[in-house]
């Protein structure tokens, strides 16, 4: 098991998306994405995917509620980078239909994360390769039974503290799910590598993840 910490596609719209042009930019706006494997390798959802996103925010409804306006604050700004269609980020009820869980670290867990903790400090993006090499593990339900749960997003509930901080933190952390898996050195960009400043992709973050859809996939969630 290989742990990785950041941490079926429609046929007409992958036709679309693959006959498209891109706008033209300038290279640097481009930065590196794949995942740090020996050779790096793309990893991104398939074109047209509907990337469903279930929010445990635990037994505080306030807490839950934070959380679950975080994602929406998020996928909203994600899926308008999208040029084509190419991906939707999506909350769901029910977490047997999730692709992602969106959690406060601390609390239940609605899937297994023995064999693939999370582990960093104010929000990190889990997943675990296969092992092929070419697709993500599912997390198991707790009662062992299969379940569709491919990444988990965890936050620490100490960051409510700071007006805006959670949905900040939400934000860059659906850039990794939706295949950034790498961070900006640019402090402006949403997937800096440092203190975030804004919870708006940048040109840099909407250039890189437009490109990222134009690649083929080498792992597949």
């Amino acid at each position: 098991m290989n742990p990785c910490r950041l941490v079926p596609a429609a046929v007409l719209l992958l036709a679309a998306c693959e006959s498209a042009a891109l706008p033209p930019r300038p290279n640097a706006d481009v930065y590196e994405f794949r995942l740090q494997t020996q050779p790096p390798r793309v990893l991104r959802w398939p074109s047209g995917s509907t990337i469903r996103v279930y929010v445990a925010g635990g037994a505080d409804p306030a807490r839950a509620a934070a959380l679950a306006a975080a994602l929406a604050q998020g996928a909203s700004a994600w899926n308008r980078q999208a040029l084509f269609g190419e991906y939707r980020l999506a909350a769901t009820t029910d977490v047997d239909n999730a692709d992602v869980l969106l959690r406060w670290s601390g609390e239940a867990s609605p899937v297994e994360l023995a064999q693939c903790p999370p582990s960093g400090t104010a929000a990190v993006t889990t997943f675990c390769l296969d092992a092929a090499q070419n697709r993500l593990r599912v997390f198991p339900r707790p009662s062992g039974e299969p379940g569709r749960v491919r990444m988990v997003v965890t936050i620490l509930p100490s960051e409510l503290v700071i007006a805006g901080r959670v949905p900040l933190l939400v934000t860059h952390e659906l850039g990794h799910v939706l295949g950034i898996a790498r961070h900006s050195a640019e402090p402006r960009d949403l997937m800096y590598d440092g203190v975030l400043t804004t919870a708006e992709p940048s040109r840099r973050d909407r250039a890189t993840v437009q490109v990222l859809y134009q690649m083929q996939p080498e792992v597949v969630p």
